[in-house]
């Protein structure tokens, strides 16, 4: 594997290696060895499925409240979304940046998504397929999200939203939000 952290600190893409042989091909997705040999240390402890029938699904931009903030290793395993990560951490020099990562099927490669982000995609392709390992149990009364079109946070994306969910699309607006509130 192959760590490249981003201009957002502790936000990595990872490159998997792949063994091929007359079988076919191999790769390991994720060693809590080699990951810690990066130093990117989680206890994963769920681990979703994704399928997207439609292109142009938004599904995000999710994080939970402290002290339910998660890790997660995300990849895109049939099709392909174009991603993204948005830094919520007041004290980070990148706070409400965001960096943006085409997965696909065709590349062996996954994100390293630390505490404290947004995260969100959008299809690119019918029957879009994405897996995630959470190091945090969903805790509904800890969701929260960021709308795509928020102004202040001024996503491009690579194609029109076809679908999304009523939450998704009635998230405050940072504008919205009270000072005091916390990301």
């Amino acid at each position: 594997m192959r760590f490249s952290e981003s201009e957002i600190k502790g936000l990595f893409q990872i490159e998997y290696i792949i063994a091929e042989d007359k079988r076919g091909q191999f790769f390991r997705t994720y060693s809590s060895a080699v990951f810690k040999d990066a130093g990117l240390i989680a206890n994963f402890i769920q681990h979703n499925h994704v399928i997207n029938p439609k292109k142009g699904t938004w599904r995000g931009l999710h994080f939970q409240h402290a002290p339910f903030g998660e890790i997660k290793l995300v990849r895109c395993i049939r099709g392909r979304v174009m991603d993204y990560v948005v830094d919520l951490r007041k004290d980070s020099p990148t706070y409400l940046r965001h960096c943006s990562f085409d997965l696909n099927e065709d590349v062996p490669n996954a994100l390293w998504i630390p505490q404290g982000m947004a995260h969100g995609y959008i299809t690119l392709e019918d029957n879009t397929e994405m897996a995630y390992l959470h190091s945090a149990e969903y805790n509904p009364s800890a969701e929260d999200g960021l709308r795509y079109d928020d102004p202040a946070i001024k996503l491009t994306l690579p194609c029109e939203v076809a679908v999304i969910s009523d939450r998704d699309m009635n998230f405050n607006l940072l504008s919205e939000r009270k000072k005091s509130y916390p990301l």
